[in-house]
């Protein structure tokens, strides 16, 4: 699979499944026992959408997916599109209107707008954008033979792999939360996520959404994991 170079943003930030299988083989939900008490621990059952994506998401963020042929979509998960699925082509322009723009198709470049902040991946390593700088994360359980091929929603990565997520934490953890006058501070670090990357084949790509959803009673929106099978689970993580 060609190399995926990206930079994502924090406004509409992440990158998309790749549906390249090139992690090992992993069984589908009802293979075994463990695995079905693993999908009640771990995931809650949404609904099951219509449409099947031809080309692989490299970049989703709240309800827009970007392809690897460098198609838009939008999606959603409670209506119908008048096409009959949850999903719809929209305009390529629309991405400066969230936060970003492309300039090299073939290359899968994505900039971010001066205004925003977040994360984002080019040269198969992840960077954070902030407001005043912009620097690597260096402390992270990707292998250095791994290869970055999406990510999710400014946090969920994919390599060719396995899947990680960003965080951001406390390095003074301790002492800041223990004085009054010792000032909290931060950095990031890129963690390995054991139970999607169980799940590696099974995943077509990571999204958000549900806020105010009949099927998920949440007034925010949350992790949306989507399956190949089009059953869609809110990752309780």
């Amino acid at each position: 699979m060609r190399k995926i170079s990206l930079v994502l943003l924090c406004s509409f930030i992440l990158l998309g499944v790749c549906g390249c299988n090139k992690g090992q083989k992993q069984n589908s939900f009802n293979d075994n026992v463990e695995q079905k008490e693993n999908k009640l621990q771990d995931f809650t059952y949404g609904t099951k959408i219509v449409g099947n994506i031809e080309n692989n998401v490299i970049m989703s963020y709240g309800n827009y997916l970007v392809l690897d042929n460098m198609e838009i979509l939008v999606q959603n998960f409670d209506k119908l599109f008048s096409n009959g699925t949850n999903y719809k082509k929209i305009d390529k322009n629309i991405m400066e209107f969230i936060g970003y723009y492309y300039d090299d198709i073939k290359e899968y470049d994505f900039f971010p707008l001066e205004s925003h902040t977040g994360y984002f991946v080019k040269n198969n390593k992840v960077y954070y954008k902030s407001q005043n700088s912009t620097f690597e994360i260096t402390e992270t359980e990707i292998n250095d033979k791994e290869e970055i091929l999406s990510l999710y929603n400014d946090k969920y990565i994919k390599t060719n792999k396995a899947y990680y997520y960003a965080t951001k934490y406390k390095t003074n953890k301790s002492e800041c939360e223990k004085y009054a006058d010792v000032e909290c501070e931060y950095s990031y670090k890129i963690v390995n996520d054991k139970i999607l990357t169980k799940y590696y084949n099974n995943i077509k790509y990571i999204t958000t959404g549900g806020a105010n959803s009949d099927w998920t009673d949440s007034p925010t929106d949350l992790t949306i994991i989507v399956f190949n099978d089009n059953n869609i689970y809110i990752y309780k993580k």
